[in-house]
């Protein structure tokens, strides 16, 4: 066998397992598993499941969440920027505008994606709706989040101008991540590795 390909092979199938885990990743938010919050990574944000806080006010939300966790209502720059790294060639393809019905296979993985971790809103009662609502730089409601209606893929981004009723959304809830929040690396990426310590180790005494 071929060391050096197999230590090149475990080498890129470690880089694409932790790209895979970049970015969006589910987490939890009461107990262990429950995949109630979805964990930002890059800007180390823990942020609620939509699902949790459907038809929660921006009057009355911090009396349904889990008290004493640092849990807040998300900044305009916070909602934009989650925005940024759920679709992030939203603005390459569609620009400013406020909501599309995509084609592009990217984004309609993102759709799908988004989907699965921040769960689904009650607007229309049938499960297609992602929505959650913020308030904008000048304390407007607003509203970001993704619909599969009429077998669409509709992508609603942070430039969407209505303002949309609290009724049956979800609000962006977030807080900053604590190091019990960040997943360990995964055990293929650290049986990968092991693997590729061995196999240059192997290669080496070849060499000798």
């Amino acid at each position: 066998m071929n060391f050096t390909k197999l230590g090149a092979f475990l080498i890129l199938a470690v880089t694409l397992n932790f790209n895979a885990n970049a970015g969006l990743i589910q987490s939890d938010y009461l107990t262990s598993g429950d995949n109630l919050a979805v964990l930002d990574t890059s800007s180390n944000l823990q942020w609620l499941d939509l699902s949790v806080s459907t038809s929660w006010s921006f009057s009355n939300w911090n009396t349904f969440i889990q008290p004493a966790n640092n849990w807040r209502l998300a900044t305009n720059t916070e909602v934009v920027n989650l925005f940024s790294s759920a679709f992030p060639t939203y603005s390459a393809l569609y620009g400013l505008t406020g909501w599309v019905d995509t084609n592009d296979a990217n984004l309609i993985q993102n759709f799908i994606d988004y989907r699965t971790l921040f769960g689904t809103t009650l607007w229309n009662n049938n499960g297609v709706d992602t929505y959650g609502l913020y308030k904008n730089a000048n304390g407007v409601n607003r509203m970001m989040g993704v619909s599969r209606w009429m077998n669409t893929y509709r992508i609603f981004s942070n430039n969407f101008n209505l303002s949309p009723t609290e009724l049956k959304n979800g609000l962006y809830i977030v807080r900053n991540a604590n190091s019990s929040t960040v997943p360990e690396p995964s055990t293929f990426a650290l049986f990968a590795l092991s693997l590729v310590g061995i196999a240059s180790r192997k290669l080496t005494k070849r060499k000798q």
